[in-house]
């Protein structure tokens, strides 16, 4: 992948967005599920990745939805099939890409705690 300015991005960001007020055990499997599913969405031989882990509430999540669709962006959204979240949104695993293509979008996120 090149920058618009023709300059080689050597590393991509793989972020994976979970839901907050999720246990420890949960988010990890959430997040196994976000970034499996969404790395196959384009990491290219010889590209360096980094995972990025951020967390959010169910409405940012389904708004980032709409972000990432509006611009464009590639995403799996992690629905849980089983209670008590059973139906509910639990994690977003975007597309890997350069870090400044999707800054703008997951700068006030926080960084996941578990």
């Amino acid at each position: 992948m090149d920058s618009k300015d023709g300059e080689i991005i050597k590393e991509l960001r793989h972020y994976c967005v979970v839901r907050e007020g999720l246990s420890a055990e949960k988010k990890m499997v959430m997040f196994g599920h976000a970034a499996g599913e969404s790395a196959v969405l384009g990491i290219p031989p010889g590209k360096d990745t980094v995972f990025i882990a951020l967390q959010a509430n169910e409405v940012q999540l389904k708004d980032l939805c709409v972000e990432l669709t509006s611009h464009g962006f590639e995403y799996v959204e992690i629905i849980e099939p089983y209670e008590p979240y059973i139906g509910q949104l639990l994690a977003v695993g975007i597309e890997p890409s350069p870090r400044s293509v999707l800054r703008k979008l997951l700068f006030h996120f926080e960084k996941a705690t578990v």
